[in-house]
């Protein structure tokens, strides 16, 4: 059997740990990255490849405040039952986009949707990747959410250890980020600590 990369889907058990796809967005991106600096609380942000080439000034930002920044794919096409030639141009491209903005080669990975199979772990192994899930979300792609049902699942949900699943580039990113700017301060307060990810 082919080796494949390893998944993770809990993060260390002292911290809680935010995480956004499908961004970078001129929009929302910016002001989730002024709450996070505002409360001195880290992230981490799994960016498409293709939205990068767009805001390269926002991944470098994103990037020298301290986040982590990980790969999302090219284009956000679902990666499950795909040529391995596909697999490895969609984490490749990306990875040297990244690269070219920061300088540093992404280690993580997460597949679009969450959805993947054994052939892109085993793409993930060839580029030296580990996938990141999540154990949780604030299920904020919902197209019925509110600020307000966001606000409250993410209180709810939010404890040491979770990987949180949010997003920063969604149609409903507006929410997530009303969300983040009632909860986020009053969960710092409470002794919550927000981390990025790395292994």
């Amino acid at each position: 059997m082919k080796a494949l990369a390893p998944i993770k889907w809990r993060g260390q058990s002292d911290g809680v740990y935010l995480t956004f796809d499908d961004g970078p967005d001129e929009n929302f991106t910016p002001r989730i990255l002024d709450l996070l600096a505002r409360l001195a609380a880290k992230a981490s942000f799994f960016v498409v490849g293709e939205k990068a080439t767009q805001s390269p000034q926002l991944v470098a930002r994103i990037f020298a405040e301290g986040h982590t920044v990980g790969n999302h794919s090219f284009s956000h096409q679902r990666m499950v039952v795909r040529r391995s030639a596909f697999l490895l141009d969609e984490i490749t491209r990306t990875d040297e986009i990244l690269t070219g903005i920061t300088g540093e080669k992404p280690t993580l990975f997460r597949p679009p949707y969450g959805q993947f199979g054994p052939g892109l772990l085993r793409a993930l192994k060839k580029t030296k990747h580990e996938m990141v899930l999540w154990n949780d979300s604030v299920q904020d792609f919902k197209a019925s959410t509110t600020a307000k049902t966001i606000s409250s699942r993410f209180r709810k949900i939010c404890g040491p250890g979770k990987i949180l699943l949010l997003h920063d580039g969604h149609s409903n990113s507006d929410k997530t980020v009303a969300a983040l700017q009632s909860s986020l301060p009053q969960l710092v307060e409470l002794g919550f600590s927000f981390k990025k990810l790395g292994w």
